[in-house]
């Protein structure tokens, strides 16, 4: 029977999910577990050539704990080299891209890809996890079972964060829209909302989502504050 298929009598339906994951034998992982973190854009083997090619926005608090985080990828045996990007204009943004060739095989990407699960947004690597962003056709029974078999093939711990079906935002935008909030503020406050900033306890915090949106951290809250005052002074009563 072909991966990914339905194979009970529920619904298919469109579904967005956030996984956390550790697994063994991950730099990202061990390079990660005490201070800062890493966003992972993608992945893709060198031809003829068993190493892989990664690009990473390294974040942190601070800039120390970016340069660990830095200091870390360069140690670790896994890692072949390590090339730095040139910084980008927001000079305040505590945060570091670079490019790294890995030595290892593996990685679960290719596990989820396969059952027919999409990557949206990069991974997050933070505090010895990674978080992954998926979107699938599928119904919910056939999603826990998957990653039932995705853990036990990757001898793996996967928490199943958040797991909702994909319906029409335009309702929400059209709203948006109403309370005059500009564009790049509806913008951060949609991406924190979906990040699930807003929950309790929060899923995501104000660093990491500032480096994943590419401004620095006292920009995003700037963002967020504005669009929070505009929607709170529009709905109270």
């Amino acid at each position: 029977m072909q991966q990914g298929a339905v194979t009970t009598d529920e619904t298919a339906e469109m579904l967005q999910l956030t996984v956390s994951i550790w697994h063994p034998n991950c730099w990202t992982l061990e390079t990660t577990a005490r201070s800062g973190g890493l966003l992972g854009y993608g992945v893709t083997t060198l031809p003829n050539c068993s190493h892989r090619v990664g690009y990473y926005t390294v974040f942190g608090d601070s800039k120390s704990a970016v340069e660990d985080v830095v200091h870390a990828v360069r140690s670790s045996d896994r890692i072949e080299t390590v090339v730095e990007l040139a910084h980008g204009p927001d000079i305040a943004t505590v945060s570091r891209n670079i490019v790294v060739t890995i030595s290892s095989s593996g990685g679960m990407r290719e596990a989820f890809r396969s059952r027919g699960y999409l990557h949206i947004g990069p991974t997050q690597h933070q505090n010895g996890r990674e978080r992954r962003m998926l979107i699938t056709q599928t119904d919910r029974t056939t999603v826990h079972r998957e990653l039932d078999e995705i853990a036990a093939g990757h001898d793996a711990d996967i928490a199943l964060e958040n797991l909702i079906a994909i319906g029409s935002t335009s309702a929400a935008t059209d709203h948006s829209s109403r309370l005059d909030l500009s564009v790049r503020q509806r913008e951060a406050f949609i991406f924190a909302r979906d990040r699930g900033y807003y929950e309790y306890p929060r899923r995501c915090n104000a660093e990491t989502l500032a480096a994943e949106f590419g401004v620095s951290k006292a920009t995003f809250i700037e963002h967020l504050r504005k669009a929070e005052e505009k929607i709170l002074t529009r709905t109270t009563v």
